[in-house]
């Protein structure tokens, strides 16, 4: 990333070369605090994205994992709740495991990505 500073103050001073001379010093004031504030816009908005970026990876990582099989707890709350079907103890099994990926798994990274999309609320689009 370039520092942005820096072509932001070689660009103000391109300008100020460029002022015509029935430019007012007022004139030339509001005219450079627009470069500035144009400048500093788009220094936030380069890091949202760097940041936006970073916590996208972040829920990618997430997603990747996958929940360790775990012999002795897959049987668990079967004797418990009676079931003894094998299509009930297979539909059981599947809503435990489905909660389990997403309490681990897919509901963090909905936040991390939500987060990162919300901007804040000193950066939303102006009306």
């Amino acid at each position: 990333m370039t520092d942005t500073s820096t072509e932001a103050v070689e660009l103000t001073v391109q300008r100020m070369a460029a002022i015509p001379l029935g430019m007012s010093l007022i004139e030339w004031n509001d005219l450079s605090n627009q470069i500035l504030n144009l400048a500093a816009e788009r220094d936030a908005a380069v890091a949202r994205a760097d940041a936006l970026e970073a916590a996208m990876k972040e829920a990618r990582a997430m997603l990747e994992g996958e929940p360790e099989y775990h012999f002795q707890g897959m049987g668990c709350g079967l004797e418990d709740r009676c079931i003894t079907d094998r299509y009930e103890a297979m539909r059981f099994g599947w809503e435990q495991a489905m909660e389990r990926v997403y309490g681990e798994h897919i509901n963090d990274a909905k936040e991390i990505c939500d987060a990162a999309l919300t901007p804040p609320a000193s950066q939303e689009p102006k009306a």
